[in-house]
C-alpha cells in the first residue's frame, strides 16, 4: 500500500510468497504460505529479528483487488519474542464514508420528505410556505453536493465502478443539477397580458418539477438502502427501511388527504353555481 485509495494498491511485480496450505472450516479460513527469509526485493520486509512486521488484511466481496477502506484488520508479528497483536483499522477513508452517509441520510431521510410535505400541505404554513420550502431545498442541496465532493475528492473516486450505489449517486447528483435549474427557471405569475401562455409554462414547468423530485426521491431512498447495506449490518438497513414507509405513509396521508378537501371544494363551488343559475 502506497496510499489509502484504490490507486494506492500496488502489485508488487516480484512475487515471493508460496502457498502452502488453503482450508475453510466453520466460517474461518485459513492460509499458509512460505518465503524466503531475503527476498532481495527492496518492497518486501527483510529484517525479521530486529523489529515486528506489519501486516495489513482485508475483505471484501469481488475478486478485483482494491482498497477495503473499514473491512479490514491491522497485526504485527513479533519473531524474536512469539508476540502477537492485532488491532481495527479506523482510518481516514472510513470517516469520509461514515460523514458522506449521515450527510446523505440528513438530507434524503430528513429534510427532503419535509420540502415534499410543506409543498403538499400548503395550508398548514399559509404565505410562508414557498419561503420555507425554498430555503429547505437549499440547505439539501448544500448537503448533497458537500457529501458527494468529500467522498469523491477523500477517496480519490476510488468507488467501485461495478457497484450499484456509486452509479445511482452519480445520477441522483446528476438530476439535483437539473432540479436546480429548473427552480431558477421557474416562470413567474405577474404578467396579466399573457395569462394563457404564463399559465402553460407554468404547468409544463410544474410537472417537469413534480416528475425530478419524484424519481430523485425514490432512487435516494434506494441508495439510501444500498449504501447502509454495504457499511452497517442488516438491523440498520431493516431499520432504514420501516423508516422509508413510516415517511411515505405519512406522506401518502396528507396527499390523501388534500385530494379529499380539494374535491370537497370544488363540489362546494358547483354546487353553489347550481344554486344561483336556479335564482336567476
Amino acid at each position: 500500500l502506497v496510499g489509502a485509495s484504490m490507486s494506492g494498491v500496488r502489485l508488487d511485480a516480484q512475487q515471493d510468497l508460496t502457498q502452502i496450505t488453503q482450508s475453510i472450516e466453520s466460517n474461518t479460513v485459513s492460509m499458509e504460505y512460505s518465503r524466503p527469509l531475503d527476498t532481495n526485493d527492496a518492497n518486501d520486509a527483510n529484517d525479521f529479528v530486529s523489529k515486528p512486521i506489519q501486516f495489513r488484511c482485508a475483505f471484501g466481496s469481488s475478486l478485483t483487488l482494491s482498497y477495503h477502506s473499514s473491512k479490514s484488520s491491522l497485526f504485527t508479528v513479533d519473531l524474536a519474542t512469539n508476540a502477537l497483536s492485532v488491532q481495527s483499522v479506523t482510518d481516514k477513508t472510513h470517516i469520509i464514508h461514515v460523514v458522506h452517509g449521515v450527510l446523505m441520510w440528513i438530507t434524503w431521510s430528513l429534510l427532503v420528505p419535509v420540502l415534499i410535505f410543506i409543498a403538499k400541505n400548503k395550508h398548514f404554513f399559509g404565505d410562508s410556505w414557498f419561503v420555507l420550502h425554498r430555503y429547505t431545498a437549499i440547505a439539501a442541496s448544500v448537503l448533497v453536493l458537500a457529501a458527494w465532493i468529500s467522498i469523491m475528492v477523500g477517496t480519490e473516486g476510488s468507488g467501485s465502478a461495478t457497484h450499484a450505489h456509486p452509479i445511482i449517486g452519480l445520477i441522483i447528483v446528476l438530476l439535483l443539477f437539473l432540479h436546480i435549474i429548473l427552480a431558477a427557471l421557474r416562470p413567474h405569475k405577474d404578467d396579466a397580458q399573457q395569462a394563457n401562455v404564463v399559465w402553460t409554462r407554468r404547468m409544463c414547468w410544474k410537472r417537469a418539477h413534480q416528475i425530478v423530485a419524484a424519481v430523485l426521491f425514490v432512487l435516494s431512498n434506494v441508495n439510501v438502502v444500498t449504501g447502509i447495506s454495504m457499511k452497517a449490518g442488516n438491523g440498520l438497513m431493516i431499520a432504514q427501511i420501516v423508516w422509508i414507509c413510516v415517511v411515505s405513509c405519512i406522506l401518502c396521508v396528507a396527499e390523501w388527504k388534500k385530494y379529499k378537501q380539494t374535491k370537497s371544494a370544488l363540489s362546494n363551488a358547483r354546487d353553489g353555481n347550481d344554486t344561483e343559475m336556479k335564482a336567476m
